[in-house]
């Protein structure tokens, strides 16, 4: 029953039949031999049990699977009962002095069911021996004792003699807090060492003055370069200024009040003919001070002066052109 075996007609357990069923070569004889000794549901189980391996093993040279039926020990070598059996489906047989493991306990679980000859079962002494003869064919070989008389380990737990003396069940469970990291946590850090909350105040202190002071820096640097490219640019523009009056001392405009102009006359023409020329001059200042502050940001200054002397090249010849003009008109 441990295996699902149909055992309920078989008279008794272990089960032994005469040696006369060694003898056996039909296989038709050997299904009637187990008929009537009530194992014959067995052999049927295990035929309705024949069908495809449901998983993979199935492309595997594994593809049918059956339920194990009886196992038929006999003693005599070469019997004839081995081939009478091997036909059926789900029996197996296996000599006495040969037992397989793998036979007697399929899959590891024990409680196969195992037809014995008479024999085969008086053998089974002589070659295993028992717990206190030792074993004729294996020298000083005796059957291993069981440790427990009583094998139900259920039953020996819940006894009453075994639960009179164990301890209650523990209904409160008192588990172990979670510890945590004083680096990460403050509240664990200020526990270990107190000193820690004015260190991290001093810290930040620390680092809140030194990004003051780097933007303060900053600021003031920034400030300083500010001044110092405005009053670079004021410095151009009087230098300009300065340059295109010289230009003019130099083409002679003043000495125009010394050329005959007299009377109320002379200042108006002046004027009049100065300021076209003022006008211009202004307007080339303001055009110079822009070329100068588009190239100040060029590495090489020889192009910057000669535009600046292209200028005053053409400077002088409009100068030349409209004092001419007013000499003649």
């Amino acid at each position: 029953m441990a295996r699902g075996h149909r055992i309920e007609s078989v008279p008794e357990l272990p089960l032994v039949i005469g040696d006369s069923a060694e003898s056996v070569e039909k296989t038709s004889a050997a299904i009637d031999i187990l008929k009537q000794v009530g194992a014959y549901p067995d052999v049927e189980k295990a035929k309705d049990s024949h069908g495809i391996r449901p998983e993979k093993g199935k492309m595997r040279n594994r593809r049918y699977i059956s339920r194990k039926g009886p196992l038929i020990v006999y003693d005599t070598e070469g019997a004839k009962l081995v081939k009478a059996f091997r036909n059926i489906p789900g029996v197996e047989v296996a000599n006495v002095k040969r037992l397989n493991l793998l036979k007697l306990a399929p899959g590891g679980h024990l409680g196969r069911f195992i037809i014995w000859t008479k024999s085969a079962i008086e053998k089974v002494d002589s070659i295993y021996g028992s717990f206190d003869k030792t074993s004729e064919k294996k020298k000083g070989y005796l059957l291993p004792r069981a440790k427990m008389v009583n094998a139900d380990l259920a039953r020996i737990i819940n006894s009453d003699e075994v639960q009179s003396v164990v301890r209650p069940i523990k209904k409160e469970m008192k588990r172990a807090p979670m510890k945590k990291n004083p680096l990460k946590n403050l509240n664990t850090m200020l526990k270990l060492n107190p000193y820690a909350k004015t260190t991290r105040r001093m810290a930040l202190l620390a680092e809140a003055q030194r990004v003051k002071a780097k933007k303060e820096k900053l600021d003031k640097r920034k400030g300083l370069k500010a001044a110092a490219k405005k009053a670079a640019g004021e410095n151009d523009d009087a230098q300009v200024e300065r340059r295109v009056v010289m230009e003019i001392e130099v083409l002679g405009l003043p000495m125009m009040t010394n050329m005959g102009l007299s009377g109320s006359s002379g200042p108006s023409l002046l004027m009049e003919g100065l300021m076209p020329i003022t006008l211009m001059a202004h307007t080339h200042i303001e055009s110079t001070h822009l070329a100068a502050s588009m190239l100040s940001n060029c590495q090489a200054s020889h192009f910057r002066n000669l535009f600046i002397y292209l200028s005053i090249f053409i400077f002088h010849f409009i100068l030349f052109y409209l004092i001419l003009l007013s000499h003649i008109f």
